[in-house]
């Protein structure tokens, strides 16, 4: 939550090109970066772009899923 308002700021700025955002790393996420994450990728789907989730980590795939967003959001599994 305390890192929202920066990554809205980054991935909205970002959104003019296809997005692929790498989950790897993530700890944990809330409604607050599933939101974010959203955001981007509307912004992205109405400049024709594509927005992508790269491996999340087994608890923040939870998330998504229990949120209903992985039905949402395009996710890849990890390389």
């Amino acid at each position: 939550m305390a890192n929202a308002p920066e990554l809205v700021a980054w991935l909205l700025a970002l959104a003019e090109g296809d997005i692929i955002v790498d989950l790897a790393g993530l700890t944990f996420m809330d409604s607050t970066g599933i939101g974010v994450l959203m955001a981007a990728d509307r912004r992205s789907a109405g400049h024709g772009r594509t927005f992508v989730l790269r491996a999340p980590p087994a608890q923040v795939a939870r998330v998504l899923q229990l949120s209903g967003t992985d039905q949402v959001f395009t996710i890849e599994p990890p390389d």
